[in-house]
């Protein structure tokens, strides 16, 4: 055995890490989550608990980043890097960006930090999905929908991008 493969991973991850960058407009987004499997259970209200927050993933807390000041629910969220909580039911789900970006999962979960807090309702996907992934839709140069696909169900973040305004300025800034 070479010293190498003694101090590398030797199995899989049971819920690989994931990365997805997206610039929309002139905002540069990243999530950073790692991607639990089905696994022949059932997830929603069983696996992960109808009415509990959840960490939306597995393992540490997801985390996004924005480059740019952004809009989520109709408040301004200023650059930086938060923690995507949800709070999974059977009709209505809560999207939660949070301002605690150091937790493992939901322990220590503080709704005090919680910086925006968004309804949605879930929609059911034909085809089950085994991995869990986050992906853009509907994208814009002003807009895009984060979406939560698992199992069989999808959920929707609208968040809006004030690229309209941060044109604006880099055209001030060129003429000045």
């Amino acid at each position: 055995l070479s010293v190498s493969f003694l101090h590398g991973q030797m199995t899989p991850d049971v819920s690989p890490p994931a990365h997805l960058e997206q610039t929309i407009g002139l905002t540069q987004v990243t999530i950073d989550y790692a991607r639990p499997h089905v696994n022949k259970r059932r997830i929603f209200g069983e696996l992960i608990p109808f009415g509990q927050v959840w960490r939306t993933g597995a393992n540490r807390a997801t985390r996004i980043t924005f480059d740019e000041s952004v809009i989520i629910g109709g408040r301004g969220i200023p650059p930086g890097t938060y923690s995507i909580y949800t709070l999974p039911d059977i009709k209505e789900w809560t999207w939660i960006i949070n301002s605690d970006t150091t937790l493992w999962g939901a322990r220590g979960y503080d709704a005090n930090k919680n910086v925006v807090q968004v309804t949605a309702s879930p929609e059911p996907l034909p085809e089950r999905i085994a991995s869990m992934e986050f992906r853009w839709m509907n994208l814009t140069n002003q807009s895009a929908d984060l979406v939560l696909e698992w199992e069989y169900t999808r959920v929707r973040l609208s968040v809006a991008f004030l690229t309209d305004e941060q044109v604006a300025a880099n055209i001030l800034r060129t003429l000045n």
